[in-house]
């Protein structure tokens, strides 16, 4: 049987907990209030690109010292952009929760943001976008959204190659 709880934290952040006794093993999904509804109309990309800027350095980690320290800990991340929220998300051991939430909270909080990973990160973002001719089902739900959506709200999250 499964406990669920809700937090507060002091900063006002919820905090949705799941405690599984059957279990050894956890999970983090942490909802960053910049999707792609936030984006600038010139830029839409922008958060794109801080999806995978946050994986590049953060904190006193540069690149290298952040992916050795995720790895070291076995934590499996990932960060995706929707309408209104940046994922960032972590499966670890139950035992390493605590060393990797400190390493995710620099992640969501200090990301070194290094001129010198821009264009890489843009590169991938544009190669994603580029994907998207061999995804017919993920292109028609893009489409689908563009259409019957409101503006912001109508963006993909890939954002597009004026505004990367």
């Amino acid at each position: 049987m499964t406990t669920i709880a809700v937090h507060t934290l002091r900063c006002g952040m919820p905090l949705i907990t799941e405690v599984n006794p059957a279990v050894r093993s956890a999970s983090v999904c942490w909802l960053l209030p910049v999707g792609s509804a936030a984006d600038p109309d010139d830029r839409e990309g922008l958060s794109t690109l801080l999806a995978e800027l946050i994986f590049r350095g953060a904190g006193a980690n540069d690149s290298r010292a952040q992916a050795d320290a995720l790895d070291a800990l076995g934590l499996a991340r990932g960060a995706d952009v929707g309408g209104q929220f940046l994922r960032l998300t972590a499966t670890m051991l139950g035992d390493r929760v605590e060393p990797a939430l400190a390493l995710l909270a620099d992640i969501a909080r200090a990301p070194r943001l290094d001129p010198d990973a821009v264009e890489p990160a843009r590169a991938l973002a544009l190669q994603a976008l580029a994907g998207l001719k061999d995804q017919p089902q993920e292109r028609a739900g893009i489409l689908l959204s563009q259409r019957h959506n409101p503006p912001p709200l109508n963006r993909s999250g890939l954002g597009t190659e004026a505004g990367l």
